[in-house]
């Protein structure tokens, strides 16, 4: 904390949250897609048939755990299926090319899917430009077109341009929560959040999942889960302070998810996320361009990716 400590966002107040209601809650699992259900048993489409008294007491009980009550000892249980890295038709063995999603029970998943959706303000007073996971309403498509662009800017005018690309190796699994917390603390993220969210990993214990098998139980002392909806927004605020060395330098910096689709014949959709980091340096020369006169082929700009500002756009 004290090496970064000119770059750790400092919130000057705390951001305020409303009590969870069962109504929010009926309505967020209403909305959600139907996916593996947690070791507790439970499925999304088994909560989407409970009655709206029954939401009221499970919006009870979550707030009780935001006051600091414990987890049920039911949902502090999570598999982990392991997913290639790679094609499906590749047959590797190897540990490190296969990526270990966490699946959890839906009670922790549909309180941290509300939340998140809670805490888009508390999100937008520390965002930057450069950060392109974790923000609502931003991709990692921004940052591919952004960097396209400023490629095409420096060929177009003969310019020298320099970069690299890397994704942050085993970037989930050997976070230190304690770092996190702290750094939530001090962005001023709701104390029933971190409360709560730190309670359920200081407890949970996993299981592998593996040939149809399910492992012994262990405890994960550091790592926060691939599959949580709060993963991504943490990883983009232990960013910042990157993004803001770069800008320092002479380079410009970009966070974003390295997400990778496969669909195999007969399967589901799975999103297996990665933290990307790029940066370019460039020669800038003080070309005085008139947006107008430069080419764009109509209908190719992407949806709320961030372009208008970008000289050759």
């Amino acid at each position: 904390m004290s090496k970064y400590s000119n770059e750790i966002f400092r919130a000057a107040q705390t951001f305020e949250l409303d009590k969870i209601t069962g109504q929010r809650l009926k309505q967020t699992c209403m909305q959600g897609k139907s996916t593996a259900a947690g070791l507790d048993g439970w499925d999304l489409a088994d909560w989407k048939c409970l009655s709206d008294y029954s939401f009221e007491l499970l919006a009870n009980l979550l707030n009780l755990i935001e006051e600091g009550c414990p987890w049920p000892k039911g949902v502090l249980k999570g598999k982990v299926a392991f997913l290639s890295k790679k094609d499906e038709e590749i047959q590797n063995f190897e540990v490190e090319e296969y990526r270990a999603l966490l699946i959890l029970a839906v009670l922790y998943r549909k309180w941290a899917t509300l939340r998140l959706e809670d805490l888009k303000g508390w999100i937008q007073s520390w965002q930057l430009p450069e950060i392109f996971a974790g923000i609502p309403g931003k991709g990692a498509e921004g940052a591919w077109w952004l960097t396209a662009l400023d490629i095409e800017w420096a060929k177009l005018f003969d310019e020298w341009l320099s970069g690299g690309a890397l994704d942050m190796y085993k970037c989930f699994d050997q976070l230190s929560r304690e770092l996190l917390q702290e750094v939530l603390h001090a962005a001023g993220a709701p104390p029933q959040i971190i409360r709560a969210y730190m309670n359920f990993h200081d407890n949970l214990i996993v299981h592998n999942s593996l040939a149809q098998g399910l492992g012994a139980g262990y405890f994960k002392p550091m790592s926060i889960p691939q599959g949580c909806p709060f993963s991504m927004c943490f990883i983009a605020l232990l960013a910042r302070p990157w993004i803001l060395q770069m800008r320092n330098s002479t380079c410009e910096g970009k966070v974003s998810r390295a997400t990778k689709q496969k669909k195999p014949e007969g399967a589901t959709e799975r999103r297996l996320q990665t933290c990307r980091f790029t940066w370019f340096s460039a020669t800038r020369l003080c070309h005085k361009v008139d947006r107008s006169t430069l080419p764009r082929a109509p209908g190719c700009k992407p949806e709320g990716v961030g372009l208008e500002d970008h000289p050759l756009w």
